[in-house]
Protein backbone atom coordinates (compact mmCIF):
# COMPACT_ATOMS: atom_id res chain seq x y z
CA UNK A 1 0.00 0.00 0.00
CA UNK A 2 1.21 3.63 -1.13
CA UNK A 3 0.77 5.61 1.97
CA UNK A 4 1.89 8.59 0.11
CA UNK A 5 -1.77 8.43 -1.90
CA UNK A 6 -3.86 9.05 1.83
CA UNK A 7 -1.28 11.95 2.69
CA UNK A 8 -1.78 13.96 -0.84
CA UNK A 9 -5.31 13.24 -0.77
CA UNK A 10 -5.96 14.51 2.70
CA UNK A 11 -3.52 17.29 1.76
CA UNK A 12 -5.52 18.23 -1.42
CA UNK A 13 -9.07 18.52 0.82
CA UNK A 14 -7.35 20.79 3.49
CA UNK A 15 -6.28 22.67 0.38
CA UNK A 16 -9.69 23.15 -1.29
CA UNK A 17 -11.43 23.02 2.67
CA UNK A 18 -9.69 26.07 3.62
CA UNK A 19 -11.52 28.28 1.31
CA UNK A 20 -14.83 27.77 2.75
CA UNK A 21 -13.46 27.33 6.68
CA UNK A 22 -13.07 31.13 7.21
CA UNK A 23 -16.85 31.78 5.67
CA UNK A 24 -19.85 32.59 7.85
CA UNK A 25 -19.34 29.48 10.02
CA UNK A 26 -15.26 29.08 10.38
CA UNK A 27 -13.82 26.09 11.76
CA UNK A 28 -10.28 24.33 11.99
CA UNK A 29 -8.89 21.39 9.75
CA UNK A 30 -6.95 19.27 11.01
CA UNK A 31 -5.60 16.29 9.22
CA UNK A 32 -5.10 13.06 9.84
CA UNK A 33 -3.23 12.53 13.55
CA UNK A 34 -1.82 16.25 13.05
CA UNK A 35 -3.59 17.94 15.95
CA UNK A 36 -2.23 19.10 18.99
CA UNK A 37 -5.12 21.38 20.19
CA UNK A 38 -8.45 19.96 21.01
CA UNK A 39 -10.35 23.05 18.93
CA UNK A 40 -13.80 23.01 17.92
CA UNK A 41 -15.48 23.69 15.65
CA UNK A 42 -13.36 21.44 13.91
CA UNK A 43 -13.03 19.80 10.71
CA UNK A 44 -11.11 16.11 10.85
CA UNK A 45 -9.84 14.58 7.85
CA UNK A 46 -8.49 10.72 7.28
CA UNK A 47 -8.17 8.85 4.55
CA UNK A 48 -9.30 5.32 5.43
CA UNK A 49 -9.03 2.89 3.06
CA UNK A 50 -7.12 2.50 -0.59
CA UNK A 51 -8.05 -0.40 -2.94
CA UNK A 52 -6.44 -0.55 -6.35
CA UNK A 53 -8.79 -1.95 -8.89
CA UNK A 54 -6.55 -2.25 -12.03
CA UNK A 55 -3.21 -3.68 -12.86
CA UNK A 56 -1.04 -1.76 -15.62
CA UNK A 57 2.20 -3.66 -15.81
CA UNK A 58 4.84 -5.60 -13.98
CA UNK A 59 8.05 -3.78 -14.15
CA UNK A 60 11.56 -5.05 -12.95
CA UNK A 61 12.42 -3.99 -9.74
CA UNK A 62 16.04 -5.13 -7.48
CA UNK A 63 15.05 -8.79 -7.72
CA UNK A 64 11.71 -9.31 -9.19
CA UNK A 65 8.40 -8.31 -11.10
CA UNK A 66 6.77 -5.37 -8.96
CA UNK A 67 3.09 -4.83 -10.03
CA UNK A 68 2.24 -1.19 -10.87
CA UNK A 69 -1.66 0.08 -9.93
CA UNK A 70 -3.31 2.61 -12.21
CA UNK A 71 -7.11 2.97 -11.12
CA UNK A 72 -7.97 2.68 -7.19
CA UNK A 73 -11.02 3.34 -5.11
CA UNK A 74 -9.97 6.02 -1.83
CA UNK A 75 -12.22 6.61 0.95
CA UNK A 76 -11.96 9.86 3.17
CA UNK A 77 -13.81 10.30 5.92
CA UNK A 78 -14.70 13.81 7.85
CA UNK A 79 -15.57 14.41 11.02
CA UNK A 80 -17.23 17.58 11.83
CA UNK A 81 -17.02 18.59 15.89
CA UNK A 82 -18.63 21.21 17.25
CA UNK A 83 -19.00 21.88 21.06
CA UNK A 84 -22.12 22.59 23.21
CA UNK A 85 -20.01 23.91 25.88
CA UNK A 86 -18.13 26.57 23.40
CA UNK A 87 -22.00 27.59 22.42
CA UNK A 88 -22.09 26.52 18.99
CA UNK A 89 -25.32 25.61 18.31
CA UNK A 90 -27.10 22.71 16.04
CA UNK A 91 -27.36 25.35 13.13
CA UNK A 92 -23.76 26.10 12.84
CA UNK A 93 -23.14 22.57 12.86
CA UNK A 94 -24.75 21.79 10.11
CA UNK A 95 -23.82 24.60 8.10
CA UNK A 96 -20.28 23.40 8.36
CA UNK A 97 -21.07 19.95 7.64
CA UNK A 98 -23.20 21.05 4.48
CA UNK A 99 -20.70 23.14 3.46
CA UNK A 100 -17.87 20.58 3.71
CA UNK A 101 -20.16 18.23 1.58
CA UNK A 102 -21.02 20.88 -1.49
CA UNK A 103 -16.81 21.06 -1.41
CA UNK A 104 -17.05 17.54 -2.22
CA UNK A 105 -19.15 17.19 -4.81
CA UNK A 106 -18.16 15.87 -8.23
CA UNK A 107 -18.77 19.12 -9.82
CA UNK A 108 -17.58 21.51 -7.31
CA UNK A 109 -14.17 23.43 -7.07
CA UNK A 110 -12.19 20.49 -5.01
CA UNK A 111 -9.72 17.98 -6.21
CA UNK A 112 -7.65 19.75 -9.05
CA UNK A 113 -4.59 18.98 -11.27
CA UNK A 114 -2.84 22.29 -8.88
CA UNK A 115 -3.86 20.37 -5.39
CA UNK A 116 -3.49 16.58 -6.56
CA UNK A 117 -1.20 17.12 -9.68
CA UNK A 118 -0.71 13.12 -10.13
CA UNK A 119 -4.01 11.80 -9.93
CA UNK A 120 -6.93 12.34 -11.44
CA UNK A 121 -10.79 11.63 -10.23
CA UNK A 122 -13.62 10.02 -11.69
CA UNK A 123 -15.91 10.16 -9.29
CA UNK A 124 -16.65 11.40 -5.69
CA UNK A 125 -20.06 10.39 -3.82
CA UNK A 126 -21.15 10.31 0.30
CA UNK A 127 -21.25 6.52 0.97
CA UNK A 128 -22.30 6.96 4.65
CA UNK A 129 -23.00 9.54 7.02
CA UNK A 130 -23.55 9.67 10.73
CA UNK A 131 -24.06 11.49 13.83
CA UNK A 132 -23.47 11.24 17.14
CA UNK A 133 -23.03 13.32 20.74
CA UNK A 134 -20.44 12.40 22.48
CA UNK A 135 -20.25 14.32 25.95
CA UNK A 136 -20.62 18.04 25.22
CA UNK A 137 -19.45 17.30 21.50
CA UNK A 138 -21.86 17.06 18.49
CA UNK A 139 -20.29 14.88 15.87
CA UNK A 140 -20.72 14.36 12.22
CA UNK A 141 -19.08 11.48 10.33
CA UNK A 142 -19.29 11.86 6.51
CA UNK A 143 -16.98 9.21 4.30
CA UNK A 144 -16.43 10.04 1.00
CA UNK A 145 -15.41 7.80 -1.76
CA UNK A 146 -13.69 8.61 -4.76
CA UNK A 147 -12.57 7.17 -7.69
CA UNK A 148 -8.90 7.95 -8.88
CA UNK A 149 -6.37 6.72 -11.07
CA UNK A 150 -2.46 7.50 -10.82
CA UNK A 151 -1.90 9.85 -14.20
Amino acid sequence: MNLAIEKEFEDSAEDFLTAISTGSEPFTIFKGFDSTNYLTPRAEIMAEGLTFLETLDKFQSGSGLVTEYGKFDIELLVNVVTSISEGHSREQHYTITNNIRNKFLFQADNFNSTNLPNYGIYDIRVTSSQNAIEGENRITSTTFSIRAHIC
